[in-house]
């Protein structure tokens, strides 16, 4: 009995199929932000002289290329980090320009950037041949 009260009531709030004309259907999709990047050209050593000592830095012309996709339209943060004793810090140059990496307005934006780095010694600093001490990490705002 209690079963065809259900069946009843499904019935009544089911309609048929010829009773539907059509209708209409809302989607919407969340799309996290996201950032990818790939490192060109990175050396996996570099030389430090007694002139480098001397002067406190070594200089990388024409060091890794950057190549970051990234859909967030408020841009994205790019973190670069010296994972070295030798290496107290990392400064990045750019044809004397300050660099902008513009958000997305719609999809996906791809940058390419060619920097020059320029490798601060730490004061423990020796002569010698080091693996590649920068990192890079990018992160979308």
């Amino acid at each position: 009995m209690l079963l065809r009260a259900c069946a009843a009531i499904l019935a009544i709030l089911l309609p048929t199929a010829a009773a539907h004309s059509g209708g209409m259907l809302l989607v919407s999709a969340v799309i996290p932000k996201s950032a990818q990047l790939a490192v060109r050209d990175q050396p996996t050593t570099f030389a430090v002289t007694q002139a480098d000592i001397a002067r406190g830095y070594v200089d990388i012309s024409a060091g890794p290329q950057l190549e970051v996709k990234t859909n967030s339209r408020e841009g994205l943060q790019i973190g670069f980090f010296a994972s070295d004793e030798t290496v107290r810090a990392v400064e990045l140059r750019r044809g004397g320009s300050s660099l902008l990496l513009g958000g997305a307005p719609r999809g996906t934006m791809t940058h390419r950037v060619a920097l020059d780095y320029r490798l601060l010694l730490s004061p423990t600093a020796r002569p010698g041949v080091y693996a590649w001490p920068v990192q890079v990490v990018a992160t979308p705002l």
